[in-house]
């Protein structure tokens, strides 16, 4: 079997980002958009991880078996043989 190695450029890659003010202030609306965008990355991270906890909770909790009531004893009669009775 052979091993293929895949070379890509970065160029092809990754979109041309607008130039930047590295002295910009930041406002609340570049933190707000900031943080819905990590939100949304951890979302699509975990969303595997979520998906089968869930799908082997779901089993166990079908699989749950109430125990029934205890019945109370019910004290057997007694029978003397024959011979005890004598």
């Amino acid at each position: 079997m052979a091993i293929r190695s895949f070379v890509t450029r970065q160029s092809e890659e990754q979109p041309a980002v607008p130039a930047v003010d590295a002295n910009a202030s930041v406002t609340q609306a570049d933190l707000a958009a900031m943080e819905q965008c990590y939100q949304d990355m951890l979302q699509a991270a975990l969303a595997p991880f979520l998906a089968a906890q869930q799908n082997q909770a779901a089993p166990v909790q079908a699989q749950t078996v109430i125990p029934p009531a205890p019945v109370e004893a019910q004290p057997a009669p007694v029978q003397l043989s024959a011979e005890a009775n004598t």
